[in-house]
């Protein structure tokens, strides 16, 4: 299970990955991840579903707006994380291009944690 981690915490534990290189995980690997842990909070354990996004959910992260944008709820994940000199770019699949809401949500903890320069895009 991947819990979230802020770049200061990667960076530090570069030292161990000299001792355990297996552990050691690409910047790319550890945006995507806590790209992914974001959207797997959006979802709630559901009866008969397994889990499931409902307005309740999204209310308890504080994230009005969401719940009215074009996503795939079943299948949005993180496909691809790209460096840009110092920017990094976040590619989300099974949303709507205009999901501002979800691009806000995913970009504001990325910059709490330590990453400024990143850009959500979402497609279908």
């Amino acid at each position: 299970m991947w819990l979230a981690i802020t770049r200061a915490q990667w960076l530090g534990g570069q030292e161990l990955h000299v001792l355990l290189p297996e552990w050691q995980l690409s910047e790319e690997e550890v945006i995507r991840c806590n790209a992914d842990w974001l959207i797997a909070r959006c979802y709630a354990p559901h009866e008969e579903a397994g889990c499931r996004v409902t307005a309740e959910s999204l209310a308890q992260l504080g994230l009005s707006g969401l719940e009215s944008e074009a996503i795939n709820w079943g299948d949005l994940r993180v496909v691809e994380v790209r460096a840009f000199g110092s920017a990094w770019e976040v590619l989300i699949e099974e949303a709507s291009p205009d999901c501002p809401a979800l691009a806000a949500y995913i970009t504001g903890w990325l910059n709490k944690w330590g990453w400024p320069d990143v850009l959500v895009r979402t497609e279908w």
